[in-house]
C-alpha cells in the first residue's frame, strides 16, 4: 500500500528514489528523515561548519597541486553548505542565541573558504 504522500506509479514505470527508500541528497535531508528537531539539525550544521572551517584553513596553507584539487572539489559543496546555513538563519525561526551562533559560524566558514580560494589563485 503506498504512503499517503507517495504518488502511485504506473505499471512498468521506474520507481522513484523515495519509493526505493533512498534519501534525498540535499544537505540536511537525512537529518530531517530521522525526525531530528530543528535545534538538533542546527547543532549538526554548526559542527559541520566548524569542521570544514578548520579544513579550509589548513588547505589554503600551501600551493600543492593535490590541495588545489581538493579545494576545487570542495568549493561547490562548501557553497551549498553555506546556502543551507543561510536559509536556516532566515527561515527556521531559531531562538536568538542559536541564530547568532549559526551566523558567526557561517561567517567564519565563508571567510575561510574565500581566503583559501584567494591563496589558491595567488599562486
Amino acid at each position: 500500500m503506498p504512503e499517503i504522500d507517495e504518488p502511485t506509479r504506473k505499471p512498468g514505470a521506474k520507481p522513484t528514489g523515495k519509493q526505493l527508500g533512498l534519501r534525498n541528497p540535499m544537505i540536511g535531508e537525512s537529518i530531517r528523515n530521522k525526525g531530528a528537531q530543528p535545534a538538533d539539525e542546527v547543532k549538526t550544521l554548526i559542527a559541520l561548519l566548524n569542521e570544514y572551517t578548520d579544513k579550509l584553513n589548513r588547505l589554503g596553507d600551501d600551493g600543492q597541486p593535490a590541495r588545489r584539487e581538493i579545494l576545487n572539489r570542495l568549493s561547490p559543496v562548501a557553497q551549498q553548505l553555506a546556502r543551507f546555513a543561510s536559509q536556516k538563519i532566515e527561515h527556521e525561526g531559531l531562538d536568538e542565541l542559536m541564530r547568532l551562533e549559526l551566523q558567526l559560524r557561517l561567517a567564519e566558514f565563508e571567510a575561510a573558504l574565500r581566503i583559501a580560494q584567494l591563496k589558491q589563485h595567488a599562486q
